[in-house]
């Protein structure tokens, strides 16, 4: 079975749920590029971050991320603060090694009722948005 989310579709369920507007660019099957514009003051500023999907194991997705140096700290420090102040996302999400993480997506309360119903093989994007495949258990 092969689930087909586009670009557009995720950057409006973005944002009519988190009120961020985010944008997803493609930049090859295991890669994609997320914008949000950030403003400061008087100055709104666009920051990326690369995506890339290293592995999918099981129902882990082993992924790497990549903003350049200031966002990359930044978002280590939001990893921490997750990791000490709602267990929840301990549960979740692993840091490995650099930028380098592993979410696990039987933790996700939304997705347990269907991972017990379906093993995921892959997920991957095209130029449209991302692709994940998975088959009945």
């Amino acid at each position: 079975m092969r689930i087909s989310v586009t670009y557009v579709e995720l950057t409006r369920y973005i944002k009519e749920h988190y009120g961020k507007e985010v944008m997803f660019n493609y930049v090859n099957e295991r890669e994609i590029c997320a914008s949000t514009s950030v403003k400061a003051l008087f100055v709104s500023k666009t920051i990326g971050i690369n995506v890339s999907l290293l592995d999918v194991v099981d129902n882990d997705i082993q992924i790497e991320y990549n903003g350049g140096w200031g966002t990359d700290i930044i978002i280590k420090g939001i990893m921490k603060y997750l990791s000490k102040n709602m267990s929840i996302y301990n549960q979740m999400i692993e840091e490995t090694n650099g930028n380098t993480l592993i979410v696990h997506l039987s933790k996700v309360e939304q997705l347990k009722n269907v991972l017990e119903n379906f093993s995921l093989e892959n997920i991957c994007f095209d130029e449209d948005g991302v692709v994940v495949s998975a088959s009945f258990l």
